[in-house]
């Protein structure tokens, strides 16, 4: 800029009438708008301190031909992937579109990828091999995703039908199934050798088993003959027993909290929860009348589950309530099939509409859509920036997106 347009600046400036001088002003632009109100503002000058003046014809990417700026970072925040909505929130791969960040492809081309856990720089997926003996695998994704191409590394194979994972303490922990009989297993594998040369059964000879989950030194698992064991993570004894079972009722998903154990019962559609220790006097019934109850996540005192049945609901509950009202989170989610919860918020995958939904953690009457259009989004985790899933059918894939701006 030249001195005396530096100058004329200063003078427009003090006396408030800058725009009689016949200078540009390009100043930092008002917050991008939110997914509930899409349309972009013009950019404001807020104070003198946000206010530059330069010499010459205005800039291309001034906010009247190319949408809000940031003066914090001077970019367009509806269009830039590093500063998506606002200064310095990185989309991490993904695009920016109208100061939102979009759904990344992390690994595609994989056959029935079915749950997900992160840790670290990765994200660990079971493939279910379309559910063919000994085709499954359990493999390793960057949270950067692979180059085109690529395959994924493959930490275990010749799994049949793996199903639920969970990572906890250098290992990960996921089970086996095979739908016409007794012949499922709990496995675990070090994550810190690749691939896993010493895959060990923690279980074996279990009925379909379902959920899975690590507290401590424990590991908490269920399966669809109404069995809820709990083992040591170096591994079970071959008699172990199962801490609860009842006959002709199917157990899911289970999460621990405190001193408690909660898992879904999905034929009769309750939650239950017993204490970790003993279940002798049987469960205590958190709420009934849950159709489907299946994924079961326990977070900050409260369990949240998600109902494949019935109106597809995200409920909540206290985690030492017996009986409850649930709190609903969401409601005609066509077919929630995972959820994860954090600070953030609620997470879930809707597999009947192939949507990817959030809520705040006392809920919400409009879910956030995160993705749209996907292939049978099924499992589902978070870490501390974004969100991961698992699109079971089509070409299979595994999928990143940003969290959202609050």
């Amino acid at each position: 800029m030249g001195e005396r347009a530096w100058f004329a600046a200063l003078a427009c400036a003090a006396l408030s009438v800058a725009a009689s001088c016949g200078l540009e002003l390009t100043g930092s632009g008002s917050d991008a708008s939110t997914p509930d109100d899409a349309t972009a503002r013009d950019a404001t000058v807020d104070s003198p301190d946000d206010v530059f003046v330069e010499d010459g014809p205005p800039r291309a990417d001034s906010a009247a031909d190319a949408g809000p700026l940031d003066g914090g970072c001077d970019a367009n925040v509806a269009t830039s992937a590093k500063h998506c909505g606002q200064c310095g929130h990185d989309c991490l791969g993904g695009a920016c579109v109208d100061g939102v960040c979009a759904p990344v492809v992390l690994a595609g081309e994989l056959n029935g990828p079915a749950y997900v856990a992160v840790e670290g720089d990765y994200v660990y997926a079971t493939l279910d091999g379309a559910q063919t003996p000994d085709a499954g695998l359990l493999v390793r994704v960057p949270t950067a995703g692979l180059p085109n191409g690529s395959a994924p590394d493959a930490f275990v194979d010749r799994l049949t039908n793996p199903a639920r994972i969970v990572v906890s303490g250098g290992y990960a922990y996921y089970v086996t199934r095979v739908s016409d009989g007794a012949r499922g297993d709990v496995q675990k594998c070090s994550i810190n050798t690749q691939p896993c040369t010493s895959a060990e059964i923690l279980k074996s000879g279990l009925n379909r088993p379902h959920g899975v989950t690590v507290s401590g030194n424990d590991l908490f698992f269920t399966t669809y003959s109404a069995e809820l064991f709990r083992c040591p993570t170096a591994g079970c004894a071959p008699d172990a027993g199962a801490l609860h079972s009842n006959s002709g009722e199917h157990f899911y998903g289970v999460a621990t909290e405190g001193t408690g154990v909660f898992f879904a019962e999905n034929e009769f559609g309750k939650v239950l929860r017993c204490s970790k220790d003993s279940c002798d006097a049987g469960p205590a019934t958190l709420a009934s009348n849950e159709p489907g109850a299946d994924a079961v996540f326990a977070y900050g005192g409260t369990v949240y589950w998600a109902n494949t049945d019935g109106d597809g609901a995200i409920h909540s509950c206290a985690a030492t309530a017996t009986n409850c009202t649930p709190t609903n989170i969401a409601l005609d989610q066509h077919g929630p099939r995972d959820l994860v919860v954090d600070d953030s918020g609620v997470y879930w995958t809707s597999y009947g509409d192939g949507q990817v939904r959030t809520c705040p953690l006392a809920g919400c009457s409009a879910p956030i859509v995160l993705a749209t259009n996907q292939t049978g989004p099924w499992g589902i985790a978070v870490d501390a920036n974004s969100v991961y899933w698992a699109n079971h059918d089509g070409p299979g894939q595994i999928v990143k997106v940003r969290k959202r701006l609050k």
